[in-house]
This record gives structure tokens, C-alpha cells and sequence, in this order.
């Protein structure tokens, strides 16, 4: 049978992450308007056992991951804000993933230190839990400010991040 509407909203949204990624934006927005017609149609009731969590709030972080790759801050901003805003304070990998992409809108508008303080937020909490994946957000954004490294907010969240979670 025909696969339950959130499972084809998950997909739709992996297809764009893929566009997203090689910069193709016709592509990627053309599978957002497929994941979103398939989401907003979607039975959470009808969600496979198998599924992960596949809610507004990661919704709205994949759709402004996408428009972060594409370099598209204003859209992505939107979308993200929106999903941290509905972060629970449990929920630190999400929160850290959250904030490094926020940061890195930051920095694609230039404003490296709101990117810093988001850094900082993130590199924090990451060093909180026992995640991996948090740390190479940290690493990623640590990469995307290296370029402004004259600047004393970029040195001292480097160092900061070094100091925590071990960054190189």
C-alpha cells in the first residue's frame, strides 16, 4: 500500500536536504512543497512503529537546514526560530543543533557575534552530554568562523570550544 503521508513527508525532506546540499534550489524547494503537502495531510495516529520523531519542531529544523545550505538566511531563520522556540530543555542534542544552525545564519549575514554567543550556548551544552554528533556540530561551526579568526569573538569562542568539547 501506499506509505503512510509522515513517511513520505520524511523522505520528501531528506531529497531536499540532498538538494539542498549541492545547491540546488529549484529541486530542493520542489521536494519542501512535496514534504509539506505530505505533512500537513499526515495522521500522527498513522505514524509506523518504526519511525523515529518526526514533528513540527524537526520538521521546521530540516525545511531551515535546507534554506542554511542553500545559503538563504532569511528563510532559514524563519524556520529555525520556529523550531528552537519549541525545543524542550531536555532535549540538548537537538538544542545544540539547533543554535550551531542558527549561528551559522549568523554568520552568512555577517553577524559573527551573535554566531559566537550562539557558539558559546552550543558548546555548552554540548559539553553537558555524551554526544558525538554534538561535537562535530561544535567542529563545523568552529570551521565556518575560522576565516574571522582576527576577531576577538571568533578566537574566544574557538577557544572556548577547544577548552570544552575538544574541537580542534
Amino acid at each position: 500500500g501506499a506509505a503512510p503521508a509522515l513517511v513520505a513527508a520524511e523522505c520528501h525532506v531528506m531529497e531536499a536536504r540532498g538538494h539542498a546540499l549541492i545547491g540546488d534550489y529549484r529541486s530542493c524547494v520542489d521536494a519542501l512543497r512535496k514534504a509539506t503537502q505530505a505533512f500537513e495531510s499526515a495522521d500522527p495516529a498513522c505514524r509506523p512503529q518504526w519511525m523515529g520523531t518526526f514533528d513540527e519542531t524537526v520538521f521546521a529544523t530540516q525545511v531551515g537546514t535546507c534554506f542554511r545550505d542553500l545559503r538563504r538566511p532569511r528563510e532559514a531563520l524563519r524556520f529555525m526560530e520556529q523550531a528552537v522556540a519549541k525545543h524542550h530543555p531536555a532535549q540538548t542534542r537537538r538544542r545544540v543543533y539547533g543554535n550551531v544552525v542558527l549561528a551559522t545564519i549568523a554568520v552568512q549575514q555577517g553577524e559573527l557575534d551573535t554566531a559566537c554567543a550562539l557558539g558559546v550556548e552550543a558548546t555548552q551544552l554540548a559539553s553537558r552530554i555524551a554526544s558525538r554528533r554534538s561535537v562535530e556540530h561544535v567542529r563545523d561551526l568552529v570551521y565556518q568562523l575560522s576565516p574571522y579568526q582576527h576577531t576577538r569573538y571568533v578566537r574566544e569562542f574557538i577557544e572556548q570550544a577547544r577548552g570544552l568539547v575538544g574541537v580542534a
